[in-house]
């Protein structure tokens, strides 16, 4: 038998998904920077746009789960399809009815279709790479969401600016919609089972007899990783609802080059994060990039004038765009290949539980008590997950 001739891995389906996960991350991106400025304009507290989180989390976690199920049975290219179109009318939906009671309903939908879209274009990724060349393509794929951070808030903060939301939505909701038209294109599954011994493989494990009630879904091995970057998603639930307000009431105007500068760092760092988590071990990463995030909170605390509030989201994408590629290799780590699905979705559910825990939390405490509590929160949290990484992590091995 001769050697395996290396496959390439920009192919036209990996392309294509990647574009997927990009306009659908910028899609959320463009809620998440805009979403309680939009809120604040109808008249809306920071505990109405805390409870928003709230329910985009409940529900982007069941559906995840749902969908990354549905993926696996039904296919990747149909859950895309459905997804996008579920996301995009929720869009239109947001910006044509600027009701707060139906702000819920349509933020509720939105993390239906953001969830199934994400999830399996995720799969989809991990699917169309070469299998030597996983780590590589996943990491590019990821990729797409360090840009969209730096592309998302730049254009919803432009528009919000002028009061502009209902434009923003339609439009972003035109951006999502071309995900269903990329999606249409990709023909790979059909072909899947004959080129890739390893799904063949997948297929034919009795999974459902091996599992039972939640954990045909979730995978228990990547518990301790999903939990502990729970902590983290607490915290930056904080951030990702609440920092433009908080800009605003700074008379800070310049936030978009906050998020850019963010989004500069987490590519950089996710370029090289998994690197040397490889070749050192998770806690070398790890505690750095703790004390980075750390180092982020208190400067956006005590900043008096925007230079210094500006450089804290560079620290911040330091920070969060090694955290979050590192705990999620620990949560995949220890699953088979037929049970990354379920390994992803118990990642991933932390992360949405994580982020829309911290919005409620962080909104009650902000009506009471101001920003600053928040932020002094997030140093602790960091604190303690440094912690318990030490305690966890600190016999894993390089591999």
């Amino acid at each position: 038998m001769g050697t395996e001739p290396k496959q390439p891995l920009w192919s036209r389906n990996f392309i294509f998904i990647c574009l997927i996960g990009l306009l659908v991350s910028v899609g959320m991106q463009v809620l998440n920077s805009t979403m309680t400025l939009y809120a604040d304009s109808l008249g809306a507290s920071a505990t109405f746009s805390g409870v928003m989180g709230t329910l985009f989390a409940i529900f982007a976690g069941l559906f995840r789960m749902i969908s990354g199920r549905v993926s696996d049975v039904r296919g990747r290219r149909v859950t895309m399809m459905v997804g996008a179109v579920i996301f995009s009318i929720s869009l239109l939906a947001f910006g044509a009815f600027a009701v707060l009671p139906a702000l819920l309903v349509f933020r509720s939908t939105q993390a239906i279709g953001f969830s199934s879209i994400s999830t399996a274009s995720a799969a989809a990724a991990a699917d169309v790479t070469p299998r030597k060349r996983l780590g590589e393509g996943l990491g590019f794929f990821s990729l797409g969401q360090s840009l969209s951070m730096a592309i998302g808030p730049a254009f919803g903060l432009a528009f919000a600016g002028r009061g502009e939301f209902k434009t923003l939505y339609f439009i972003t909701a035109g951006l999502v919609a071309v995900c269903f038209l990329i999606a249409l294109s990709l023909n790979y599954e059909k072909k899947m089972t004959r080129t890739r011994p390893d799904i063949a493989e997948a297929k034919d494990k009795p999974d459902d007899l091996k599992q039972r009630g939640i954990w045909t879904f979730l995978d228990r091995n990547a518990l301790p990783a999903s939990l502990t970057y729970m902590l983290v998603c607490l915290a930056s639930g904080g951030i990702v609802t609440f920092l433009p307000l908080y800009a605003k009431g700074k008379d800070f105007t310049h936030i978009s080059i906050f998020f850019l500068l963010q989004a500069a760092a987490m590519f950089l760092t996710r370029l090289l994060a998994g690197r040397i988590f490889d070749r050192k071990g998770p806690l070398l990463v790890l505690i750095p990039a703790l004390c980075c995030s750390s180092i982020a909170f208190a400067m956006i605390l005590l900043a008096q004038n925007e230079v210094i509030f500006l450089l804290a989201g560079f620290f911040y994408g330091i920070g969060f765009g090694t955290l979050q590629p590192v705990y999620n290799a620990l949560a995949m780590q220890q699953a088979p290949f037929y049970r990354r699905g379920a390994a992803s979705a118990t990642f991933n559910l932390s992360v949405d539980l994580g982020i829309g825990a911290g919005a409620a939390i962080w909104g009650i405490i902000i009506d009471q008590s101001g920003f600053s509590p928040m932020f002094i929160g997030s140093i602790g949290l960091m604190l303690l997950t440094a912690l318990a990484s030490v305690v966890l992590f600190s016999k894993v091995k390089q591999k």
